[in-house]
């Protein structure tokens, strides 16, 4: 569940403008391309309690920029914690 949610096209897309990834391509082809650059970028590790709630997770994100890296995976994970608080 919680992968599909944070490599979701619409969420990731959401995080490129956000954070203005990418800058200079922003046609829907680009924007299709970015997405999966980012999906194939995002490590997801769940610890599982045994129920159905989450219990843990870390998200990592790999890019040139470490700072861009931090920045895209606090980001989701803030998502991921506001979605779930909600």
């Amino acid at each position: 569940m919680i992968r599909q949610l944070v490599k979701s096209p619409t969420r990731l897309a959401e995080v490129i403008q956000k954070l203005g990834l990418f800058p200079g391509h922003r046609d829907q082809r680009d924007t299709e391309i970015q997405v999966a650059q980012m999906q194939r970028a995002i490590n997801i590790e769940v610890a599982d309690a045994g129920t159905q709630r989450l219990s843990a997770f870390k998200i990592g994100y790999t890019s040139r920029s470490p700072e861009e890296a931090a920045e895209v995976a606090n980001t989701l994970a803030s998502m991921v914690i506001h979605e779930s608080l909600t």
